[in-house]
């Protein structure tokens, strides 16, 4: 089946057209994330799959322009290796934030309130906590583009949710980091008179 012929199936709705392709692409796609998951988790292997699939079917049926320069397998394993990467990324995040969390529990308790260590520790999580309530004043499109970006969620998907291209998400993400920053500093400087 040539893909311009996928292509209007899945964007007429015919979606038993992925039935064909779904046992190869499904082995393909599992190999590659087994291959990079030192846990060999196959539940995550398959629902990063699905994710895949589900989002592919949605920019194919959402972006009537969409083309697959390649086979449907390669356009697939592309998307693949994104949602994977992605994956990867946020599992390596929310460790670091469990880690972070888990020391400073640790630190907590054991330092000596007596040591500049501990407030060196609160006012850094003060300053954590003043930039997630400044992001609140940035406006909804900047703070999705922000968590958005701190959580993983690729340039691509949060083009897809805001209708617009991955480069103006950057340009965003740019845009609205300078003005946390000004915020934060102007705040800082506040609270420090």
């Amino acid at each position: 089946m040539e893909n311009q012929e996928f292509l209007e199936n899945i964007r007429n709705g015919n979606g038993s057209i992925v039935k064909e392709y779904y046992s190869d692409l499904h082995k393909k796609c599992v190999g590659y994330f087994l291959r990079r998951d030192y846990d060999k988790s196959l539940k995550d292997a398959e629902d990063v799959f699905h994710k895949t699939l589900l989002r592919f079917i949605r920019v194919i049926k959402e972006k009537p322009d969409f083309q697959i320069e390649e086979s449907v397998e390669s356009a697939v394993l592309s998307f693949m290796r994104n949602d994977t990467t992605n994956f990867f990324t946020k599992k390596q995040q929310k460790s670091r934030r469990t880690l972070l969390v888990e020391n400073y529990d640790f630190i907590k308790e054991t330092t000596d309130p007596t040591n500049g260590e501990k407030h060196e520790i609160e006012s850094k999580l003060h300053d954590i906590k003043l930039a997630m309530n400044l992001i609140d004043n940035l406006g909804e499109k900047c703070k999705k583009v922000l968590i958005g970006r701190y959580n993983g969620t690729s340039y691509e998907d949060l083009a897809i949710e805001l209708n617009t291209t991955e480069g103006y998400i950057t340009t965003i993400k740019s845009r609205c980091l300078k003005k946390l920053q000004k915020m934060f500093f102007a705040e800082k400087e506040k609270q420090n008179i």
